[in-house]
């Protein structure tokens, strides 16, 4: 006798796989202008913290 709870277990796997495929297909279609405005507002919000200051990218 097999287990009557595999063939849901087996369903849920599947349902939870097909998520997370469709999560990762999503993000690698981030365009490459939202990309570098992302690493901008990072660097501004790094430089406003007073975390980048001795980088030679901002030097004064």
């Amino acid at each position: 006798m097999g287990s009557k709870s595999k063939p849901e277990i087996m369903k849920s796997y599947q349902i939870l796989k097909n998520e997370s495929e469709q999560k990762l297909k999503n993000n690698k279609k981030e365009n490459a202008l939202g990309v570098i405005s992302k690493s901008l507002l990072n660097a501004v919000r790094k430089v406003r913290a007073g975390l980048l200051i001795h980088s030679k990218y901002f030097q004064l």
